[in-house]
């Protein structure tokens, strides 16, 4: 008898068994659309997988571009990071905090940022006006996505455009670098512009509806060091009227030598657009 229940259990482990079937735990009668139902009626909770930091979750990898290599058949795998104290849910590709999923998907808010930097170079006190290009669409980690569907159709990635008419809240920000030379006497500008449509469907060519200025009178901005510009701008806007955001320096009236150059952080350079109603 006991050879036989040993050949049985052999058989057990070596042939694979898929077993279809619901588990209730605290309950004799799981709902039928659950593989697992917990019930509890004294307050206890579920404690699910831990991670002791971001490095060692599965897949972890750090010659990828987003650290960690993609697995499609792993997609809604949850665990919980000690050093973050949060769930981390993994989509297919990457590991987001479970946190975030809700504020990045709000229908009335647009927050994309740019993978680039730009320059504005300046040849002794005439600067150029770089155009931002808004090109990180959808971010979790940096709660970047497109919830207006304003990038949506457009031919690059220097503006967006408005989809319904209303009241919208634009809010840019940047981060320049001043390239370790003296900024005495000038003046570096954040403003939005905005190419918009007349009544038979033209456009009217970009106008500034808003701008912000940061006066730099007797600072220094070493190498690896920066300034922060950002505002806010509410603004009436029509279906097919176009945004960009751009920054300049105004440097006139003094004596810059050969020139200097003023770069924007790309990661810590983005645009936030909400539609108020």
């Amino acid at each position: 008898m006991k050879s036989f229940i040993s050949f049985i259990l052999g058989i057990i482990c070596i042939v694979p068994i898929t077993i279809k079937s619901q588990v209730g735990i605290g309950t004799n009668t799981p709902h039928n659309k659950s593989v697992l139902d917990i019930k509890s009626g004294k307050n206890k909770g579920v404690i699910i997988g831990k991670s002791q930091n971001l490095e060692t979750l599965p897949l972890y990898d750090k010659s990828q571009s987003d650290f960690y290599q993609d697995d499609p058949s792993m997609e809604g795998m949850i665990i919980y990071v000690i050093s973050e104290k949060e769930i981390y849910l993994y989509d297919g590709k990457k590991w987001i905090p479970a946190g975030t999923i809700q504020s990045n998907y709000n229908p009335n808010i647009t927050r994309i940022g740019t993978s680039k930097s730009k320059t504005a170079v300046c040849i002794i006190n005439i600067c150029g006006s770089p155009s931002l290009e808004f090109d990180r669409v959808n971010d979790p980690n940096l709660y970047f996505s497109d919830g207006l569907g304003i990038t949506q159709g457009r031919t690059d990635n220097t503006y967006v455009e408005i989809k319904e008419d209303g009241f919208y809240r634009i809010s840019p920000s940047i981060a320049v670098d001043g390239g370790g030379v003296s900024l005495l006497g000038s003046k570096i500008s954040l403003q939005i512009l905005g190419n918009l449509l007349t009544e038979d469907n033209r456009y009217r060519g970009n106008q500034v509806l808003g701008r912000s200025s940061l006066n730099t009178i007797g600072l220094l901005l070493e190498v690896g060091t920066s300034l922060d510009i950002n505002f806010s701008q509410i603004q009436y806007l029509q279906k097919g009227d176009r945004i960009s955001i751009e920054f300049d320096v105004d440097a006139s009236g003094i004596s810059l030598g050969s020139g200097f150059s003023n770069e924007t952080y790309y990661d810590r350079t983005y645009l936030t657009i909400e539609k108020l109603q």
